[in-house]
């Protein structure tokens, strides 16, 4: 595996059991066309599709006042209309949470997809208008931060929980696998380990490696070859040409002298 850092300095790595990827579809497929590999989980990844974005963060400490307790309206969540805005939720009012009036603004898939390279600050003026629209919260806020999620909601999940190649050991997992929820996320990690986890435990042709058969320990030699598992460790006696429990015996040495 090579990787690129800061300053275009490149360093390979080598001697990996397995490669996981736990990225989105988009880019893990990416990476597997330059790498040259030939693998069905290309097919499988271009089939994923998802959509972008742009979330917009407010706090309004103003609001902390005796005679006002909240911004706005008296709902603290809800799906939008807004061409601009699909879901907003006032953070404030989730347990554990401090009084600062506090919103996250999430803006629709399709208007994402629009203005996925715009300026940021741009963005921040267009998702804030529309917040005011939606909400009536006309004030500025102390704080606004934006931030664009490229691949943020699944619109064409993978249908399946994760993607192994057995033969080059490469896999890849995610939300996109089954959906954008985190419980899909972890479903598909999961599942994703157990595959690994289960070849790790076969051998090279694909089945469990051989368990070489317990032996019994060998008797002092004081002790008579006839008489001496009478008296060793437990579960275990000599027959003739064979091994046999006897369940009976005991551990230490054996009464009889030769």
């Amino acid at each position: 595996m090579r990787t690129e850092g800061q300053g275009g300095a490149q360093h390979v790595y080598a001697g990996f059991d397995a490669v996981l990827l736990a990225q989105p579809a988009t880019p893990a497929q990416a990476l597997l066309a330059v790498s040259g590999l030939d693998t069905p989980l290309n097919a499988a990844l271009s089939r994923v599709t998802t959509a972008p974005c742009w979330t917009l963060m407010l706090a309004y400490p103003q609001a902390v006042r005796p005679d006002l307790t909240t911004l706005g309206p008296q709902w603290n969540a809800a799906r939008s209309t807004h061409h601009r805005i699909s879901w907003l939720a006032r953070e404030s009012s989730k347990p554990g949470r401090t009084t600062v009036e506090r919103w996250t603004v999430q803006a629709s898939p399709a208007w994402s997809a629009e203005h996925l390279e715009d300026d940021a600050d741009r963005v921040q003026s267009k998702l804030l208008k529309a917040f005011s629209e939606v909400t009536g919260i006309r004030a500025q806020p102390a704080h606004a931060d934006t931030r664009r999620w490229r691949y943020a909601q699944t619109t064409q999940p993978l249908g399946q929980s994760h993607l192994w190649d057995a033969s080059l050991a490469l896999g890849a997992c995610g939300d996109w696998c089954l959906g954008h929820r985190l419980e899909d996320a972890f479903v598909s990690g999961l599942e994703m380990a157990l595959a690994v986890a289960g070849r790790a435990a076969k051998g090279p042709n694909g089945r469990p490696p051989p368990t070489r058969a317990a032996s019994p320990p060998r008797p002092p030699a004081r002790c008579m070859r006839a008489r001496w598992w009478r008296r060793w460790p437990a579960g275990w006696m000599r027959g003739p040409g064979k091994l046999a429990t006897a369940g009976a015996a005991g551990a230490g040495w054996c009464a009889s002298k030769t």
